[in-house]
């Protein structure tokens, strides 16, 4: 079933007492059978127990993979095809037969078939309210005899037969968020029938194109005064062609905001078409290319040159460093073709009834209406995408696939949404079949609406049958002076040629790539879109394990009273689903179903059943179901058959210049736009995306466990401080842990907190970065020191390798260059070929120093000179007193655990096989887990110089050398 309001004015001839003009709210309904489904599929117990074990939503569920990726790029090279042929004149009429043949498809293309639709009498409802949407239900399905009234209670419920049966609603989004908000309210309380745990809600479609080209309007509608100084924008092209101004704050009818889009769509890919080709006109071009296989390569040039966001996102990185790079008027079209092209790669979808290919683009639709500000058909994209995943069990979704749009011809490609048929059934009982004047009843509505499919079919026909030409549709119009006039226009300005230095009006900011920005929105880890959807899901699978008060409750999931709640698997620790005491469930019950507060979420993770600002339906055009005909039914025509202007020239005479040759620039970016990486997103964007995700989780691994760490070591630092005070020693080990502390905070509130000034942060941690691996190399310095008694060529060598692990880490901190992630405040460094110099330094320096340590208490061991003594000097601490053993087997722990380290961070960094966003993920680790190692044993080597008296006089002196506040140091000769 799928309805949607109807609201009319009833107009009174005469006003008297209980008689004015009034406005009336209603809603309309209409039926169809289900197409390749069984009462067997529509099982409710499986669609509740695949509900129930759902796990969550989560991000690789939305972004498409590698094969999905490559196919709906191939899908998108064929919407320009198809443009081409369409709309590039009489000539490329030839590759129409090629164009079909080579369409790609998926098994969830629905079998062609006619839809028999079936009007239900127009309800004097209004579904404005949660409420109002549960009456429009109760209201349809009492007149279809699905329900009937309780003999105990009064109460409604499902005829016997439905009980088991799950039913399918479609509608707008604004209704279905209403009836989802019911389902929220009443799980655990109510069931069967009043539940409303039973509705497979389904999005209407054509509600989402709509909010698509909403959206598309306001991102590439430009500055509409700044003229030839951003020729790439709709509003230039709107001026271009004199048609009626469009002011944002007022936008006009869906089919203008529409045809505005598409015809820019279409003038843009034709051009591009005679620039990757050389030829002065679409003539010219049409008449040299005789194979199918050589429009389509260029077709696939046209968008890996002039759709590939790759391009776009390498242009606006190089701007970032200087002001005269990049160029806006370029950037903006790219983005303008590439999101045009997904716009009509759904059109084209939905008209041959691959529901397949729908899905692909309402993943994609699910980032690019949250970048444009479209956050309620964004949350429906979470919903729908997690049905369609996990929710939903097979045999229900194929259901779905296979009925959300309906053919009420039978004739190929003219399938239309569901909701837009019922838009289309609503204008004309308001515009035709409504009676006028005083005899306007909801009566009369009642009885006309069921029969306006009917009746319409009969006032056509009967007008075929006398000759008559009234209600005829009108010729399409002729878009080709239009689409002539565009190219002119995108040659004359070079649009699609890179001009270095091409800037926009300081207050008309490049376009949003609003792919992009959706994505980095939905994975942000301070406010993400998914959490939330999560938590509201877990909160709602919870719920509807509860044993109800009332309703009917299936077999398949009822439970005894003692039985424990399973928790859906997959929950997330964090979320608290505690049993809520009755008081709390009666509060939450009570209250009026009409008010924000009762959906229990938050206002940024609700469904969103308040009015979204969209664009108005109000002529005939608006919900014409055979808006897209045109694009279909010129390849059935007669090549030769004559069409108007057909001696007109198709292309345009604008010289051999522009079109003959491609410049170095553009060989460049064609080289730069070449990859399997999915084009409508930009890979370099899509690397920073993964490197962001996959940092944070390991720079918060890295806090908890350097906090906890510290935290363990308090008592034993308070013991030392107190003993012996803040000797050299000591404040070095203090400025090494605070230091390192810092600079692992520092780069977590770079990864997970939106930052204005980047480079502040990136100074403060590269000079925290710097002090820690200077004051832990230090510590190593004086331990080295203190085993050959503070001979000066060991302080030299060491020390200068000291100094050297100091200048390679400045050299890198001072190659880093800082940017924000593109359409955020998100802070990123880019990688320099010296960013793997501090950790390799270190490690060098640390293998030294242990070497040095190792020789020189080996040698000093109470043990015979041999190699066998060493060994077992070096292994066990054989021969060696109490400090000299503690600093061997200290060193050799420090050492195991940091060789282990290095060489996983070196495998990291070097394999082919970790992704390449992966390689430097854990040099930060490796540097803070250093630091860690080297304060513990500098603890445990303190204390056990303080515990324990020297044994020797050796052991006394290291232990001196060690302690820059005991009275007996002194400088050793040099051995």
């Amino acid at each position: 079933m799928s309805y949607d309001n109807i609201n009319m004015m009833f107009r009174a001839a005469e006003q008297i007492i209980g008689r004015t003009d009034s406005q009336e709210n209603g809603t309309c309904a209409t039926i169809w059978p289900l197409w390749k489904a069984s009462v067997e599929n529509c099982a409710l117990g499986d669609f509740e127990a695949s509900a129930a074990r759902a796990p969550p939503l989560s991000i690789d569920d939305i972004l498409l993979g590698t094969d999905d990726s490559k196919f709906f790029n191939s899908c998108l090279v064929h919407t320009i095809l198809r443009t081409i042929v369409i709309h590039g004149g009489d000539k490329f009429q030839k590759f129409c037969t090629d164009l079909a043949k080579t369409q790609p498809q998926t098994p969830a293309k629905i079998e062609l078939h006619k839809t028999p639709l079936h009007p239900l009498p127009a309800m004097n409802i209004d579904e404005s309210t949660i409420i109002g949407n549960a009456e429009v239900v109760e209201g349809a399905y009492e007149e279809l005899g699905v329900i009937e009234n309780d003999p105990a209670t009064g109460e409604k419920r499902f005829e016997s037969i439905h009980v088991t049966i799950v039913k399918f609603i479609l509608g707008d989004q604004l209704s279905i968020a209403r009836l989802r908000a019911l389902l929220n309210i009443r799980a655990g309380h109510e069931k069967g029938f009043a539940g409303f745990g039973w509705g497979v809600l389904m999005p209407g479609l054509f509600h989402s194109k709509i909010c698509d080209t909403h959206g598309m309007l306001v991102t590439h509608w430009g500055k509409p005064n700044a003229g030839y100084r951003n020729p790439g924008c709709l509003a230039f092209h709107n001026a271009r062609l004199q048609r009626l101004p469009i002011v944002l704050t007022s936008l006009p009818t869906f089919r203008v905001c529409r045809d505005l889009i598409f015809v820019s769509l279409y003038a843009r890919v034709l051009h591009c078409l005679l620039l990757v080709s050389g030829h002065p006109s679409l003539d010219a071009y049409a008449d040299s290319v005789d194979s199918f296989k050589t429009l389509e390569d260029d077709a696939k040039s046209i968008f890996t040159r002039f759709a590939s966001t790759r391009v776009v996102s390498e242009l606006r990185e190089r701007r970032s460093t200087s002001t005269h790079a990049g160029d806006m008027v370029f950037e903006n079209a790219l983005l303008f073709l590439r999101d045009t092209l997904i716009s009509r790669e759904f059109s084209d979808a939905i008209k041959s009834g691959d529901s397949g290919r729908i899905v692909l683009v309402l993943k994609v639709w699910a980032l690019s209406f949250r970048g444009s500000g479209r956050t309620k058909y964004a949350h429906e994209m979470l919903h729908l995408i997690h049905n369609m995943e996990h929710v939903w069990p097979k045999p229900i979704r194929d259901i779905v696939l296979n009925n959300w749009l309906v053919n009420p011809t039978g004739n190929p490609n003219s399938w239309v949404e569901g909701d837009l048929m019922q838009e289309h059934m609503n204008f004309w009982i308001k515009r035709i079949y409504a009676a006028h004047g005083s005899s306007s009843s909801w009566e009369w509505l009642e009885m006309i609406s069921p029969c306006v499919d009917i009746l319409r079919h009969l006032s056509t026909k009967m007008h075929h049958i006398l000759g008559a030409d009234q209600g005829v549709k009108h010729e399409p119009p002729n878009l080709k002076n239009d689409i002539r006039d565009l190219m002119h226009s995108l040659k004359e300005h070079n649009v699609y040629m890179l001009l270095e230095g091409r800037m926009l009006d300081d207050d008309d900011p490049p376009t949003t790539d609003i792919i992009t920005f959706g994505l980095i929105q939905i994975t942000d880890n301070t406010i993400n879109p998914i959490d939330g959807y999560n938590l509201s899901f877990f909160q709602l699978q919870h719920r509807l394990l509860l044993r109800a008060v009332t309703g009917e409750i299936p077999s398949t999931l009822a439970m005894s009273a003692a039985a424990p709640i399973p928790i859906p698997t997959g929950l997330p620790p964090s979320i608290n689903l505690a049993i809520t005491t009755d008081e709390e469930e009666d509060a939450f019950e009570s209250g009026d179903e009409q008010e924000d507060d009762d959906l229990g979420e938050n206002e940024e993770v609700a469904d969103g059943y308040e009015s979204e600002p969209t664009l108005r339906r109000e002529t005939a055009a608006d919900v014409a179901l055979d808006m897209d005909a045109d694009d279909y039914g010129h390849c059935d025509d007669d090549p030769g058959e004559d069409h108007a202007n057909s001696d007109e020239e198709d292309g345009y005479g604008l010289g051999d210049a522009l079109y003959s040759h491609s410049s170095p620039e553009q060989a460049r970016l064609t080289s730069m736009a070449s990859s399997t990486t999915p084009d409508y997103l930009p890979p370099a964007v899509e690397t920073q995306l993964f490197e962001v995700r996959e940092y944070s989780s390991m720079t918060i691994v890295a806090v908890v466990v350097y906090a906890y760490d510290w935290l363990l070591s308090v008592s034993e630092e308070v013991a030392i401080v107190s003993k012996r005070g803040l000797s050299w020693s000591i404040t070095i080990y203090f400025l090494s842990r605070i230091s390192a502390c810092a600079h692992i905070i520092l780069i977590a509130v770079i990864i997970l907190a939106p930052i204005d000034n980047c480079i502040l942060y990136f100074i403060a941690t590269g000079v925290c970065c710097t002090m820690s691996i200077a004051s832990t190399s230090y510590l190593f310095l004086l331990r080295v020191q203190a085993v050959y008694r503070q001979s000066r060529p060991i302080t030299v060598v060491f020390g200068f390798c000291w100094l050297v692990t100091i200048a390679l880490n400045i050299l890198v901190s001072a190659n880093i260059r800082v940017v924000h992630l593109t359409g955020t405040r998100l802070c990123l460094g880019t990688e320099t070929k010296y960013f793997a110099l501090p950790s390799t330094s270190s490690f060098v320096n640390d293998t030294l120093i242990f070497l040095a340590i190792s020789y020189r208490l080996a040698a000093d061991a109470a043990t015979e000179n041999n190699w066998r003594s060493w060994t077992l000097s070096i292994t066990k601490g054989k021969g060696l007193y109490h400090l000299s053993r503690s600093l061997m087997q200290h060193g050799q722990l420090y050492y195991a655990s940091i060789i282990l380290f290095f060489f996983v961070n070196l495998v990291v960094m070097c394999s082919p096989l970790v992704p390449v966003a992966m390689h430097y993920s854990l040099i930060n680790s490796y540097l803070g887990f250093t630091n860690l190692m080297a304060c513990k044993i500098f603890r445990g080597t303190t204390l056990g110089v303080m515990q324990d008296s020297p044994s020797s006089w050796n052991t006394a002196r290291i232990g001196a050398a060690l302690d820059f506040h005991a009275p007996h140091r002194g400088r050793a000769n040099p051995r």
